[in-house]
């Protein structure tokens, strides 16, 4: 089975560096959709802290769990990195990217920088997504099913079919090894 995996917000939390960069310079203190799409100040984040992006914490069990997952399935990273940075800044972050996956992922051979990741569901490239960001997961859920970790800023929204809510790895690496239970 072709697994695709986000990485922030997913394998490692950005949330702590960016809500803290639009607590200071921009008066906001909790992240929540409205400061998810706001992708200027995104890209002036990723243009301030491109270093910053390479340092983050991974969620509990992230690294345990895609490997598990890795031996009887194939990994794909998708990730909207860089998409709204400029053009300075994007080549450095796909760069650093594929360093941060060389040395934390090495048996994950497949990394794709995707300002549409649902293009990676209708080409039939993954039967899975794990994600993090709900506008994503209901755009991919037509075309393969969806695990949605649960996070502060996806709470709101109203889930197409085909999609199953997950708390932490865990729980995304359960309801993989029990997919029939769960529809998947």
């Amino acid at each position: 089975m072709n697994i695709g995996i986000d990485i922030d917000g997913t394998i490692v939390n950005f949330s702590n560096k960016f809500t803290q960069h639009m607590a200071r310079d921009k008066g906001i203190f909790i992240l929540n959709n409205e400061t998810m799409n706001w992708h200027t100040q995104y890209e002036e984040y990723e243009a301030e802290k491109t270093d910053e992006c390479f340092e983050l914490k991974f969620y509990p069990d992230a690294e345990l769990n895609i490997l598990k997952l890795s031996l009887n399935n194939r990994i794909h990273f998708i990730t909207k990195r860089g998409t709204y940075s400029r053009d300075t800044v994007k080549q450095k972050i796909k760069d650093m990217t594929k360093i941060w996956q060389e040395k934390y992922f090495p048996y994950v051979k497949s990394l794709n920088f995707a300002d549409k990741k649902e293009k990676f569901a209708i080409d039939k490239t993954i039967d899975i997504m794990i994600e993090d960001d709900a506008m994503n997961a209901n755009a991919m859920a037509p075309y393969c099913h969806v695990l949605l970790l649960s996070r502060s800023w996806n709470r709101e929204f109203k889930l197409e079919p085909n999609i199953t809510v997950v708390e932490d790895w865990d729980e995304v690496n359960f309801v993989i090894e029990h997919r029939e239970k769960f529809n998947v």
